[in-house]
């Protein structure tokens, strides 16, 4: 039944004098008890409300029909006080009632027995109260978590009870997909002489939203959104995904937006199965979805591959850091939020420098067309790159710069250069033209590389012949830089020796070619690279006339250790360095 139809079905029930009994029936956490509670609060002042005193009982650990009748007399409250909780005030109003009955009881054991009591007169006294609950309205509810020696006949029997002689009116609360064998036999068996109206509480996923989230908060409203794309009707669920958003969205609130909608999307998913999966084993298990990576796709079983169908129809195919970094959440109720922070930021860099391509690239889109004029598009290149110049590479700062040439501005140009440098200041890699020269197109802007090349001395620390090689074995002999082939230069036949003794099988060969490239093109060769080879040729020559062995392996490099034939193969040799 609707909410709608529920809670006017509630409503007839609370505002009408009849004794009767109501029965609410509902799966665990949609919400019934909430949803009882709510139309009390809202009917207790209207003039027509049923009762003058109320009780609410939760079966949960009860274990006999007197504890149950105890428990009635001893949390029943006037109409006034329903919603107000426990308070002294409300307990000392009760004693006198409680004492004007048990008065009358202790004046009978005394006339009889004086002052030995009997076994079980206790018990007695304390029972005997009940004979004050009369004209109430009762909610007995968690009918099905009743102790095992409370049978449910016996429960309906006195509900029975209390509407037939006491001029009760007693709502009954429990989830019938729960009940024990016990419930099962004998609910079905006396319903029909006991309850007089039986509802079925079953909330939409939309209508169990509009119970637990605040339309008006942004952040339920998204919740809203995912926990009705998966169908999320248990509102007790609900609650406990909202608490996890409440604990997570402040954390996450300096960063773009689309993290929290993540986040969230991530919560409502990670809630549902961690608390559903058992009850229902097509929703996917919480191990499943919470494992760092990607879930659609690959070879799965049956079973999986119907999780997969849900998880894309939820948009949702990949576990990432700050997911898992959240799961504790939902596994434990808080977080790590210096973790959470970290995930954020590291996918919040990721968000920004997506933003900045697809700006740079909607620039560019304007340009291949015949659309928009010279100042627009001027307009729009430059307020990409002053707005996201950490993201922008040096290649396309060229290409803009360049049309920024052709066009005649010159001194925006030169102004954008500059900008750049300053914001990139301390980005190494990327002012190292030679480093990166093989990868572009195009010929670097001369003022561009003029300053590039300026910035990069200024950060480059004096290289070691060691760091060189590195570098070379790297780049396997291509783009060195003028600081580098000066190290090389003046390092001694003993530096050679030493580097070529430790190389290891990945780099050797990169060492020897570079180090010889130049011996076959002494002609345009310059100063330092002759100096270079001849000086690897010396090392190399000890390194031959060492041992037969030596000797062998430099013929395997193509290399003879005659002192006039060091590197006579041809090498493979690159573009000369400009001096």
């Amino acid at each position: 039944m609707s909410v709608e139809k529920t809670k006017k079905v509630i409503r007839h029930f609370l505002l009408n004098d009849s004794p009767e009994v109501l029965s609410i029936k509902g799966d665990w956490g949609v919400g019934k008890t909430y949803f009882w509670k709510e139309a009390i609060k809202q009917a207790k002042d209207e003039p027509n409300f049923c009762r003058e005193n109320y009780c609410y009982v939760s079966l949960f650990g009860i274990t006999s029909v007197d504890q149950l009748k105890a428990t009635i007399f001893e949390t029943y409250e006037r109409r006034s006080e329903i919603g107000n909780g426990f308070s002294w005030d409300n307990l000392m109003k009760r004693l006198p009632r409680y004492g004007d009955a048990s008065s009358k009881i202790i004046s009978s054991i005394l006339d009889k027995f004086g002052y030995v009591f009997p076994d079980g007169i206790f018990a007695l006294l304390h029972s005997s109260t009940f004979h004050l609950v009369k004209d109430m309205l009762i909610c007995i509810d968690d009918v099905e978590r009743k102790g095992d020696s409370l049978l449910m006949k016996d429960v309906l029997g006195l509900i029975s009870f209390l509407k037939e002689e006491r001029n009760c009116k007693v709502a009954l609360i429990f989830s019938d997909a729960n009940l024990t064998n016990d419930g099962k036999e004998a609910y079905p068996l006396f319903r029909e002489k006991v309850v007089d109206v039986e509802v079925k509480f079953a909330p939409t996923p939309t209508e169990a939203a509009d119970i637990a989230f605040n339309k008006t908060d942004s952040i339920d409203a998204q919740l809203g959104t995912f926990t009705r794309a998966l169908n999320i009707s248990n509102i007790r669920i609900l609650r406990r995904i909202q608490k996890a958003a409440c604990i997570a969205a402040p954390l996450l609130r300096e960063f773009d937006p689309q993290i929290t909608r993540a986040s969230l999307q991530t919560l409502a998913l990670f809630g549902w199965c961690y608390y559903s999966h058992k009850q229902d084993m097509q929703i996917p298990s919480y191990e499943y979805v919470s494992a760092l990576g990607f879930h659609i796709g690959g070879k799965k079983t049956e079973q999986q591959l119907g999780w997969d169908a849900i998880l894309q129809e939820y948009n949702f195919g990949a576990t990432d850091e700050l997911d898992v970094a959240l799961s504790s959440l939902i596994e434990n109720g808080f977080v790590d939020e210096e973790l959470v922070r970290k995930e954020a930021q590291k996918l919040n860099q990721q968000i920004i420098a997506t933003k900045s391509i697809e700006e740079f690239r909607e620039a560019w889109d304007l340009f291949f067309t015949f659309k928009g004029t010279e100042e627009e598009l001027v307009t729009k290149f430059e307020h990409s790159l002053r707005e996201h110049v950490q993201y922008i590479s040096p290649l396309n700062l060229n290409s803009v710069i360049g049309l920024l040439r052709e066009l005649d501005r010159n001194e925006l140009a030169c102004e954008l250069i500059d900008f750049y440098i300053e914001k990139r200041g301390a980005d190494k890699e990327i002012f190292d033209i030679s480093e990166n020269l093989r990868s572009w197109q195009e010929e670097p802007d001369k003022e561009l590389e003029h300053k590039f090349n300026l910035q990069l001395a200024t950060l480059e620390e004096t290289p070691t012949i060691e760091s060189v090689f590195a570098h070379l074995a790297k780049q396997q002999g291509w783009g060195w830089s003028r600081a580098q082939w000066e190290v090389l230069a003046s390092a001694t036949p003993d530096d050679f020796y030493r580097i070529f003794k430790s190389a290891t099988r990945k780099n050797i060969l990169s060492y020897i070619k570079a180090s010889l490239q130049y011996g076959q093109l002494a002609e345009v060769a310059t100063e330092h690279q002759l100096e270079i080879t001849k000086k690897a040729r010396e090392a190399l020559l000890r390194i031959g006339n060492e041992s037969l062995l030596n000797k062998i392996r430099l013929k395997k490099f193509g290399i003879s250790t005659e002192e006039d034939e060091v590197g006579a193969e041809p090498l493979p040799h690159p573009p000369p360095v400009e001096e």
